[in-house]
């Protein structure tokens, strides 16, 4: 029902009683410190953090076995397997540095 056919009535006077108390109202209120992050924010950091991490793995050990590989078919062990290591520790890094958030994130420590 919209607030023209309300006008007259008890409901029309209530709307419009509302509609000025609404600006004045305070927004939702946060506790001050949250000394615990809630169960679901501390799941999806574990998670994505345990993400960034098997790929920073994975990432050096295909880098490893790729240089190893190339020590057989080249037969110039141990360079193949240094530089895939040394390349793959390289790419894993900076993919993980680019996708860790950056240090002026918005959560701050409890004041304390």
């Amino acid at each position: 029902m919209s607030p023209d056919a309300l006008s007259g009535s008890l409901g029309g006077a209530l709307f419009e009683n509302l509609s000025e108390l609404g600006p004045r109202l305070p927004g939702p209120r946060m506790a001050a410190s949250d000394p615990s992050p809630r169960p679901s924010d501390w799941r999806a950091d574990l998670a994505r953090y345990s993400g960034l991490g098997l790929t920073f793995g994975v990432t050096v050990t295909l880098f490893a076995l790729g240089g190893w590989w190339i020590d057989g078919r080249l037969e110039s062990s141990p360079w193949g397997l240094l530089l895939g290591t040394g390349l793959g520790f390289t790419g894993g890094l900076i993919s993980l540095v680019k996708k860790l958030p950056s240090s002026g994130s918005t959560r701050r420590p409890p004041a304390g």
